[in-house]
């Protein structure tokens, strides 16, 4: 029973997670590791949810903090070359988008990537981040007009 649930976890959110760590630490290798190592620790902590979406929140906010820990302790500040990354066919027109998010300051990722990719709306993410909803208004604002400028610029 245990390994189906885990299975089905993973079948849930392993893309999500993926896309959030490889965003975040710009390399494919360590965004597989990150996400391996949420995996490992849903299993080892074994929470209780309160529903699908706490679920969710709870592995996107450890992926973001793991991811996180692997920036402070490695020092990750290396370029990605594209030629690096297996991309499928219906990504590549997000190719210029992520790694430009890629990019962009910690701060203003994370907002981001929680509400487009994850779904959330600004009241969710301020409770998973622990800010005010205006902080996270703001910095969805800020990274919103960084991200735009650098698209721009390509």
């Amino acid at each position: 029973m245990i390994l189906k649930q885990i299975d089905t976890v993973f079948e849930n959110y392993w893309n999500i997670l993926y896309r959030t760590a490889f965003t975040m630490l710009k390399n494919q290798y360590d965004a597989e590791d990150a996400v391996q190592d949420t995996f490992l620790r849903y299993i080892t902590k074994a929470p209780a949810f309160y529903d699908n979406e706490h679920e969710k929140a709870w592995v996107l906010k450890v992926c973001m903090n793991i991811c996180k820990n692997k920036l402070r302790l490695h020092h990750l500040h290396m370029a990605v070359d594209i030629d690096t990354v297996e991309i499928s066919d219906n990504q590549k027109e997000d190719v210029g988008l992520m790694f430009s998010l890629t990019e962009l300051p910690a701060k203003y990722k994370e907002v981001i990537l929680l509400y487009y990719m994850g779904g959330y709306p600004c009241k969710e993410i301020s409770k998973i981040l622990r800010l005010t909803e205006s902080t996270v208004k703001k910095r969805l604002e800020r990274g919103r007009n960084l991200l735009k400028r650098k698209l721009e610029e390509e």
